[in-house]
């Protein structure tokens, strides 16, 4: 048997039944999710459960999918950050430290949290050892690429479309399939990406990735506004 952990939160309302709300809505994902038993449920706070959710080996495998399944087709639901469904009491514990860790990097950036956010989301794990000094982290960011770390929408692109072709090999078809463009797009914005960082990648080019990787996690929260 594995145990799935989720943080759930919610803004605040006049009413005052948010932790009802959620308890609800978490027996009926664990339900859709094939478990058989209630899901465990801690009220962390007012607008805050801690829960985990009981499944089988087999249920568990699919266990993401379904999380993003059921939050999708809701029209109203909690933030959920979730880790892996691990077996054992160790397991318990460990599932429980992934959700919070995912959690943490949600509320770091300041920005409005996904509906979902999983643990073994591509490069969460390396964000979450960010989260405790993000000035540090920014400064650091902003050595590493330049001009390229301004909080503005063209900078966004540039630095999304050369993490893309990083994480592609440096492939600029496959990054422009990725990214449903034409591959001379995603090369003039890979050329605009460097000359706005003002030097090439060949050096340094993990210490850019990770860069990228914390701009993507951490948005404003980590860049320049000059």
């Amino acid at each position: 048997m594995c145990r799935l952990s989720l943080i759930v939160w919610c803004g605040e309302s006049d009413q005052g039944n948010e932790l009802v709300g959620m308890e609800r809505f978490t027996a009926e994902l664990a339900s859709a999710l094939g478990s058989n038993e209630r899901p465990l449920f801690i009220a962390a706070d007012r607008v805050t459960g801690w829960v985990w959710i009981p499944l089988a080996a087999d249920a568990a495998q699919s266990a993401t999918g379904g999380l993003r399944q059921f939050a999708e087709a809701r029209t109203v639901a909690p933030w959920m950050a979730a880790g892996d469904p691990l077996p054992g009491v160790d397991g318990f514990r460990r599932s429980h430290r992934q959700a919070q860790g995912a959690r943490s990097v949600v509320l770091a950036s300041g920005s409005p949290p996904p509906a979902v956010t999983m643990y073994n989301d591509p490069g969460l794990v390396v964000a979450t050892q960010f989260c405790t000094d993000l000035e540090h982290t920014r400064a650091w960011i902003c050595d590493v690429l330049g001009s390229l770390a301004t909080a503005t929408d063209s900078d966004e692109r540039m630095r999304e479309t050369l993490r893309s072709f990083l994480r592609a090999g440096s492939s600029l078809k496959a990054t422009a399939d990725e990214l449903h463009l034409h591959v001379n797009s995603v090369k003039h914005r890979v050329q605009r990406a460097l000359e706005r960082r003002g030097k090439p990648i060949t050096d340094d080019r993990l210490d850019v990735e990770v860069a990228l990787l914390l701009c993507h996690w951490f948005g404003t929260a980590v860049l320049s506004y000059s």
